[in-house]
C-alpha cells in the first residue's frame, strides 16, 4: 500500500463511519450518474477482473475496514489465504440478495471516475469499491453495460429478504450444537455470512462455555493493545449481510475518536464503535490439528458485525500468546 493510497483510505474511512448511506441518498446525489443494477455474480468477478487498484470499504452503524489493492470476490473465504496484502478479500453470500449501484464520479473537470455501490435489500449501504486504475477498462464499461438495470422511479427494489428462512437457521442451530469441533475455522467463518446477520447470536447463545462465552468490550481493547505492542498480526473481518470483507496485518497504531476506536495497519484501517456493539463472545473452534479462539462482536440487533483472529501465518509462539491471553479474560453476564 502507497502512502498515497493510504492517504487517501484514511480520510475515506473517517466519513464513511461518521455517516452511513442507503441506496435513496446515494441515486438522489448522483441522479443520471446512478444506475440501479441487479446483481448476476459471474458478471460481477468480470467486472472486478478489469479492475488494478481500488479503494474497498465495508461498512455499517458500527464497523467499518478499507484497503486498497485489487479486489478479489469469493462465495467462500479461506483464512489460509488471507495474509496476502496486495489483494482485497470479500465473500458474497448466494444465500443474500444484494442490490448494485454504478455511478460515475466527478473527480475534476476534465477526469471521471467509477464507483460501485453495494446495498442490502432494506436499501442500507454494505459495501463500496472506488476504482482507481483498471487491468481493462474498455471491457468493465461493455461488461457494465449489459448488467441488468432496475427502473429507480419503482420501489419494488427495497422490498424482498435479506435472510435465510427460520426453518434453514433452526436446522443449521441443531448442526452446530451437534456438529461443533467437527467443523472447521474455514466453516465457521462462511456460515457467519451465509445463515444471516443474527442466526450466529442465537446458535452461540444456546452453546455450552466451553465452546463459546461473553466478555467484556474492555478486554477487547487491552487484546487489540497487546497486538500492537508485540507486532502480531490480526485477521479482522467487517460483517454485512450478504457480505463481508477480511484483512490479516500488523496493528501500526491505535487512535481513539470519542467511541471510536481506529486500527490503521500495513494495509487497512478498521473502525469499531464501542457505543454501536451489544455483546463480545470467544468461542473455540477447530483449526487443522488444534483448536483456535476467535473473537466475535454483535451490535445491538444482534447480527454479527465483526470478527478477530490471531493472523493465520503467525508462528506457534504467537497464536499461544494469542490463546494465553484469551483464557484469563473473566467470565462475563
Amino acid at each position: 500500500m502507497t502512502s498515497e493510497n493510504n492517504r487517501k483510505s484514511k480520510g475515506v474511512n473517517k466519513s464513511v463511519i461518521q455517516s452511513v448511506t442507503n441506496v435513496n441518498e446515494v441515486l438522489e446525489k448522483y441522479g443520471e450518474r446512478a444506475k440501479l443494477h441487479e446483481i448476476d455474480f459471474s458478471q460481477l468477478l468480470s467486472l472486478l477482473e478489469c479492475c488494478k487498484n481500488c479503494l474497498a470499504i465495508t461498512s455499517g452503524p458500527s464497523c467499518l475496514l478499507s484497503q486498497t489493492g485489487k479486489c478479489i470476490m469469493k462465495h467462500k473465504f479461506n483464512v489460509d489465504m488471507m495474509h496476502m496484502k496486495e489483494k482485497i478479500q470479500t465473500k458474497y453470500s448466494k444465500n443474500h440478495n444484494i442490490l448494485l449501484v454504478s455511478t460515475v464520479d466527478i473527480l475534476s473537470e476534465n477526469k471521471l471516475g467509477k464507483s460501485l455501490h453495494f446495498f442490502d435489500r432494506q436499501g442500507a449501504l454494505i459495501h463500496r469499491i472506488f476504482i482507481y486504475s483498471y487491468e481493462n477498462m474498455a471491457l468493465f464499461e461493455n461488461i457494465l453495460s449489459k448488467l441488468k438495470t432496475i427502473d429507480t422511479g419503482k420501489s419494488s427494489y427495497q422490498h424482498g429478504t435479506n435472510f435465510l428462512s427460520e426453518e434453514v437457521i433452526q436446522k443449521s442451530k441443531i448442526n452446530f450444537k451437534r456438529d461443533w469441533f467437527s467443523l472447521s475455522l474455514n466453516d465457521h467463518i462462511n456460515t457467519m455470512i451465509d445463515y444471516g446477520a443474527t442466526s450466529r447470536y442465537y446458535i452461540l447463545n444456546d452453546l455450552p462455555t466451553n465452546c463459546s462465552r461473553k466478555f467484556s468490550f474492555d478486554y477487547l481493547i487491552k487484546l487489540i493493545h497487546l497486538m500492537h505492542d508485540t507486532e502480531i498480526p490480526l485477521l479482522k473481518f467487517s460483517i454485512r449481510p450478504g457480505l463481508a470483507q477480511a484483512s490479516e496485518d500488523q496493528v501500526r497504531s491505535i487512535v481513539p475518536l470519542s467511541s471510536i476506536t481506529m486500527l490503521y495497519g500495513e494495509n487497512s484501517c478498521f473502525g469499531l464503535d464501542q457505543r454501536k456493539i451489544k455483546t463480545c463472545r470467544v468461542s473455540r473452534i477447530k483449526s487443522r490439528d488444534t483448536y483456535r479462539s476467535i473473537i466475535e462482536i454483535f451490535d445491538a440487533n444482534k447480527a454479527i458485525v465483526s470478527v478477530f483472529l490471531c493472523g493465520a501465518n503467525c508462528d506457534e509462539s504467537k497464536q499461544d500468546l494469542w490463546e494465553q491471553v484469551i483464557d484469563n479474560f473473566p467470565l462475563y453476564h
